[in-house]
């Protein structure tokens, strides 16, 4: 698949600020935005992701508005911690992510479960739990928290066609992206630090990996 003529990049990805990557883009270029911004719990992404911010709802909210300018449909897995943020961001709905056998500590004891706001409708009638259990993936090592690829690629599918192009302003590990090549969707998107460029290269260059085979992976000379 071919990049979009509009995207004023040379790969699919860009090495930078989301918010300033994104303010780049024309109005309602992408059939869907889909991320995983980090949550503001202090975890160490690198020296250029602040995960203790004082204005992260400010910039939260800046991310979701600029999602909906470039986008219909906005899908943002905002944490437990920030689940409050609805009221002020005013998703279509709150999904669920059902991680079964996880055991994050909450305060009632173990928690297998996380919020997911939805702008937006689905391409039919669909549950609006996704099951999608926490999994080892030696692809994405060398990042402290990817999303599992089966979640990505359920509401790919669900939330999009063959053929349509989802961007994900915080690519982290690549697994949008490679949860977009399994699924025949242009996948494009951004990430701030550079050492997690080499582990979305991998992911995103590896046509062994992407066809399924976990094993002997040989690497593309191109990307796309």
């Amino acid at each position: 698949m071919n990049l979009p003529d509009w995207w004023p990049h040379d790969k699919p990805y860009a090495i930078m600020d989301c918010l300033i990557g994104m303010k780049e883009l024309p109005d309602k270029c992408v059939d869907l935005v889909l991320t995983d911004p980090p949550y503001n719990l202090g975890i160490n992404y690198g020296e250029l992701t602040d995960d203790n911010r004082d204005d992260y709802e400010d910039w939260f909210i800046e991310i979701v508005t600029e999602s909906m300018r470039i986008s219909n449909k906005v899908i943002i897995t905002p944490g437990i911690k920030n689940i409050g943020l609805a009221y002020r961001v005013k998703p279509d709905w709150v999904g669920c992510w059902w991680k079964p056998a996880s055991m994050g500590h909450c305060f009632v004891g173990a928690c297998n479960w996380e919020p997911i706001f939805i702008w937006g409708k689905a391409n039919n009638q669909i549950c609006d739990v996704f099951r999608a259990p926490i999994v080892p993936d030696e692809t994405a090592e060398g990042h402290p928290c990817p999303k599992p690829i089966n979640l990505f690629i359920d509401i790919i599918s669900k939330f999009s066609s063959e053929g349509d192009i989802i961007l994900d302003p915080f690519l982290g590990s690549g697994t949008t992206l490679l949860a977009c090549r399994k699924t025949n969707r242009i996948g494009l998107g951004f990430e701030i630090n550079p050492e997690y460029e080499p582990i979305i290269r991998k992911r995103g260059m590896d046509e062994e990996l992407i066809n399924g085979k976990w094993h002997q992976k040989q690497k593309q000379q191109e990307w796309w």
